[in-house]
């Protein structure tokens, strides 16, 4: 079971904020959580033979096809952004400054 010293161990070490207000959202969640994996746990495949069928399809797949190689300035010329040979794409994820 989890409580709430644990509560506090696995978000100190994953660099969560728990607010008092949502500790028991956390522990009743993870509970849940835990219950479903012991009930996971509980389930024996060894006779199970009806998990092989995925390797016996055969997919149909189209064939490589090789193309014309555009000339590089064409693709320059198509991108926002070009620099150095290389594509620039813009910075989604930003630094917390302390």
């Amino acid at each position: 079971m989890i409580d709430k010293e644990i509560l506090y161990k696995i978000a100190q070490s994953s660099k969560l904020k728990i607010n008092v207000d949502e500790e028991e959202m956390y522990i009743e969640d993870l509970n849940k959580i835990i219950f479903f994996i012991h009930k996971l746990n509980e389930v024996d495949f060894e006779d199970d033979s009806d998990f092989h069928f995925v390797n016996q399809f055969n997919l149909n797949l189209r064939d490589d096809i090789r193309g014309k190689f555009q000339s590089i300035d064409l693709i320059k010329n198509n991108a926002p952004d070009f620099r150095n040979n290389y594509f620039v794409l813009p910075n989604h994820l930003k630094k917390e400054r302390k």
